[in-house]
């Protein structure tokens, strides 16, 4: 996708899945407007089949593949168009995409996560699958940066670093490759 002038959104490519929120799957070589995304655009994020943006007012709105919840709208079903994320409970000032699940960044400085959590890329301590925002624990406020990996999560959080979800090739970074971390983890 591309924010143009003025934050209007196109996006192109590969649309199996709706990715492209054209409202259908038809493959895109030019830039095509997502369908209910009227307005400006302050970010986007894009995850594996699926496309989140970040609204100046604070809202998110997702469309494409949500089979595991990761666009945020009570609803595991696929949708062509822009959605609504729900119970984001703050002003998001920040948005990030990976695989299947986003988190995004509250003006209040606390974090919100939605979608796959087979790893426990959301950081609540559960790998069940979410449709609603949560919020990774311990990570309410104070949160100043943030990153989603494909099956994993990093915040900094009043200066340290923390990350939470797969650790099959050590991405956790607390100097192991054990199991995977529901929980938010200090990297040292």
């Amino acid at each position: 996708g591309s924010l143009l002038t003025g934050g209007s959104l196109k996006c192109w490519g590969w649309n199996s899945e709706y990715q492209l929120g054209t409202n259908d799957q038809v493959n895109r070589n030019v830039p095509a407007s997502v369908v209910a995304l009227s307005g400006a655009v302050s970010q986007i994020s894009t995850g594996w089949q699926h496309t989140c943006a970040l609204l100046p007012g604070g809202g998110v709105k997702c469309w494409g593949l949500g089979s595991s919840g990761q666009l945020g709208n009570t609803s595991n079903a696929t949708r062509p168009y822009a959605v609504e994320v729900v119970n984001l409970g703050d002003t998001m000032v920040g948005l990030t995409s990976n695989g299947s699940h986003n988190c995004a960044l509250g003006s209040g400085g606390g974090l919100r996560c939605w979608g796959l959590n087979n790893d426990g890329q959301l950081g609540n301590g559960s790998t069940l699958n979410r449709n609603l925002p949560v919020t990774p624990a311990g990570l309410t406020s104070g949160v100043t940066a943030f990153a989603a990996g494909e099956q994993h999560t990093c915040a900094v959080q009043f200066g340290v670093m923390q990350c939470w979800g797969s650790n099959a090739s050590g991405q956790v970074g607390d100097g192991s490759t054990a199991s995977s971390r529901t929980l938010p983890v200090e990297v040292p």
